[in-house]
């Protein structure tokens, strides 16, 4: 404390001055660079959002293109299936990734999982492929190397039957539990 009565008074007020705007500037200049990157953050999940809502609405077109197609007989329902499936398991392991680099809300990710839940419970079929078939027969086998995600997934579909309340509360807790194993994928994209 000494030393810094010492400086001001053996220093010019001018130099106090300019040393005080200057440390001003200094202080504005950091909280607008924090501010930006908030901003930039808060961008970049918005992009993400509508990015999933952009290519889940395209699978409802392929879905239907395809639902054409096979009944024309240009494409097997196999084939279809296959496409279909694909695709969506595709972009939910997209979302989940996202997840774990902090661009996707967790609340958000577990609220679309709650809906794959209700899918498999509804065991909705789509181009004669049960959404479970989906998962089993063609999701799980492209994306073999990606073991959290199998896992993550098939603890979800454990989930069935459960009340909506507990399957949500456990699908957070899924979510957590990954999110905090991920931190080197998030380091490494820093």
């Amino acid at each position: 404390m000494e030393m810094f009565l010492r400086f001001f008074s053996d220093t010019a007020p001018g130099d106090v001055l300019v040393a005080v705007v200057a440390a001003l500037g200094l202080s504005i200049t950091v909280i607008s660079i924090l501010r930006q990157t908030r901003n930039s953050r808060l961008e970049k999940v918005a992009d993400v959002l509508m990015d999933c809502t952009r290519r889940f609405a395209e699978l409802f077109v392929m879905r239907h293109t395809l639902e054409r197609d096979v009944g024309h007989k240009n494409i097997s329902e196999r084939q279809a299936a296959r496409r279909y499936y694909s695709a969506y398991w595709s972009l939910q392991w997209d979302q989940y990734n996202y997840f774990l680099l902090g661009l996707l809300p967790r609340e958000v990710l577990a609220t679309w999982f709650l809906e794959r839940l209700a899918l498999l419970e509804r065991n909705e079929c789509i181009l004669a492929t049960s959404f479970a078939d989906g998962w089993n027969k063609i999701g799980r086998q492209q994306l073999v190397s990606y073991t959290r995600f199998l896992i993550f997934v098939d603890a979800v579909f454990e989930l069935e039957g459960s009340d909506k309340v507990v399957a949500k509360a456990k699908i957070d807790e899924l979510l957590m539990s990954a999110y905090k194993n991920s931190l080197s994928l998030r380091r490494s994209y820093n």
